[in-house]
C-alpha cells in the first residue's frame, strides 16, 4: 500500500514534470524576444534536460534496498519497478537508471550556470550564441564524461562476442585491458 502510493506520488511528479518542460520548450520556440535570444539557448538546454531526465526516471522508477538486515555485510540493492522491468533487460534499466542519475547531477550544474549567467550580462554585454553554445558544451563536457564511463560500465565493449562464444568470465579481464587501451589516458 505505501509503495503504491509513493509510486502514484512519483508517476504524478514525473509527469507533470514531462507536460511543464513541454510546455516550457513551446513558450521558448515561440514567444522568446530578441534580446533574450541567448538566454532562451540555456534555457531550453534545461527544459531538455529535465524532459529527458523524467521521462527516464518514469521508465526505471529506482529504489535502493540496504540488505544488512538479510547478510551481515552491508551493501544496497537497486530495484527498478518501472516498465523497463517489463522487457526483463537489466542492462536496460541500469542503462536508463545511469541516465537519470547523469540527468539529476547535471541539472544542478546547469542551474547554477543558469543562474551565473545574468550577472556575466550585467557586468559584460549579452555574448553571442556561438559563445553560449561553446559555453554549454565545456559545462556539459564533465558530466557526460562520467555518464560515458558509467554507460561503458553497463555495456562491456566485448559483451556481445562473449554471448556469441560463451566466454563471460573472459569478459571480466578483457574489458579492463580494452578499456585501458582504447581510453587515451589509461595507455
Amino acid at each position: 500500500m505505501y509503495f503504491e502510493i509513493i509510486r502514484a506520488i512519483h508517476n504524478l511528479a514525473c509527469t507533470c514534470a514531462v507536460l511543464f518542460n513541454i510546455a516550457v520548450v513551446i513558450l521558448i520556440i515561440m514567444k522568446t524576444p530578441k534580446k533574450l535570444r541567448s538566454y532562451s539557448i540555456i534555457l531550453a538546454n534545461f527544459a531538455t534536460l529535465e524532459l529527458v531526465t523524467a521521462i527516464s526516471s518514469v521508465i526505471v522508477q529506482s529504489r535502493f534496498f540496504e540488505s544488512s538486515k538479510l547478510y551481515p555485510d552491508s551493501f544496497l540493492v537497486l530495484a527498478c519497478s518501472g516498465p523497463c522491468k517489463l522487457i526483463g533487460s537489466t542492462r536496460l534499466c541500469l542503462t536508463v537508471y545511469s541516465l537519470t542519475t547523469y540527468g539529476h547531477s547535471h541539472i544542478h550544474i546547469l542551474l547554477a550556470f543558469s543562474f551565473c549567467f545574468p550577472y556575466y550580462i550585467i557586468k559584460y554585454s549579452n555574448p553571442p550564441i556561438v559563445y553560449i553554445l561553446i559555453s554549454i558544451f565545456l559545462v556539459c563536457a564533465p558530466t557526460a564524461i562520467v555518464f560515458g564511463l558509467f554507460f561503458q560500465a553497463t555495456l562491456p565493449l566485448f559483451y556481445c562476442a562473449s554471448l556469441v562464444v560463451h566466454i563471460e568470465a573472459l569478459t571480466l579481464a578483457t574489458s579492463p585491458l580494452i578499456t585501458m587501451y582504447f581510453i587515451r589516458p589509461y595507455r
